[in-house]
């Protein structure tokens, strides 16, 4: 599950929302506890968050282990959420569990 990484969301997840980022971990130079590989799928044209933002954020965060975004082309954060896009978030699930370790 991941969540937009806009002010709001910090707010409204507080805790829940700081674990899947990793923000109160230790640095890997500190030896700390490595977080499961994550994966964040975002449409394009997300309303409550940039692309850049997602970016640096995962950039951030890969100090706590992998941490994978994909960005589909053209789409709205409700649209990429909608039954008619299952399709294409399973084919990049499927593509990135097949990548793993």
């Amino acid at each position: 599950v991941g969540y937009t990484f806009g002010r709001a969301a910090s707010l409204a997840f507080g805790g829940h929302f700081s674990s899947v980022v990793g923000s109160n971990m230790k640095s890997k130079d500190t030896d700390c506890k490595q977080l499961p590989p994550r994966l964040f799928i975002m449409g394009e044209n997300d309303e409550f968050t940039s692309v850049q933002q997602l970016k640096d954020k995962a950039t951030e965060m890969r100090k706590y282990g992998e941490t994978d975004i994909s960005i589909v082309r053209g789409v709205g954060h409700f649209q990429l959420e909608s039954p008619g896009h299952d399709p294409i978030v399973a084919d990049i699930v499927i593509d990135w569990l097949g990548k793993l370790n």
